[in-house]
């Protein structure tokens, strides 16, 4: 079960609050090195090529940060951001800031996750973590799995296309994470279940849903 906001989360030394009503936990328009114009926090680096993961996960502020915006449910459940996305609904974490222009500290949260729960060095290259959910902000680790690119765009692709699915919500992954997010800030504690399947089933007005056929 979700531990009550203020409780640590196992085996993280942090404690796990909800987030701030009205909040706004969004990522700002990233830096663009071709216009040079500031935008606030930059884009992940997508594959985590660069990042200093050991020392990153060995840093107990760093980690604790990390679990800070991760509201945890239940095993089955999805872990839900709260803090900054991407575009594409993807979380994004600002685990250190580096020297130049890249800035490369910030990184896709479920990168940070996925070597938190199984080590620095268990991504080989050419692989992505995919997310079985199909929740790109959600941070379970029972949710995530190691595949090529080529399987990750397979699947979107065949799925996006079942009514009722999280990929074919009609306000886009980002506007679907958006609105979980902006319910978990509005929500008290003893609603928050009920109000984080209102904002998904608000993705789908239909109320149709069209399983998988294999």
């Amino acid at each position: 079960m979700r531990p009550p906001a203020g409780e640590a989360a196992p085996g993280s030394g942090a404690t796990v609050p909800r987030p701030a009503g009205g909040e706004d936990t969004t990522v700002p328009r990233p830096f663009d090195p071709d216009r040079g114009e500031p935008g606030g926090e930059p884009e992940p680096t997508a594959t985590g090529e660069g990042v200093p993961w050991a020392e990153l996960l060995a840093e107990g502020e760093t980690v604790a940060r990390y679990w800070s915006h991760v509201l945890r449910r239940g095993p089955d459940e999805c872990w839900w951001w709260t803090g900054g996305l991407t575009d594409t609904g993807h979380a994004t974490f600002r685990a250190v800031s580096l020297p130049g222009r890249t800035r490369r500290g910030t990184v896709p949260a479920h990168l940070f996750g996925y070597r938190l729960a199984h080590g620095p060095v268990s991504v080989p290259r050419g692989m992505v973590v995919r997310h079985r959910c199909d929740e790109p902000p959600c941070q379970n680790p029972a949710h995530w799995l190691l595949g090529t690119r080529g399987d990750n765009n397979r699947d979107a692709a065949s799925r996006r296309r079942l009514t009722g699915h999280a990929l074919a919500d009609v306000r886009g992954a980002a506007g679907r994470a958006r609105a979980v997010q902006a319910a978990i800030a509005a929500a008290s504690p003893e609603d928050l279940d009920q109000a984080i399947a209102a904002a998904l089933a608000a993705g789908n007005p239909s109320g149709a849903h069209q399983d998988a056929l294999f």
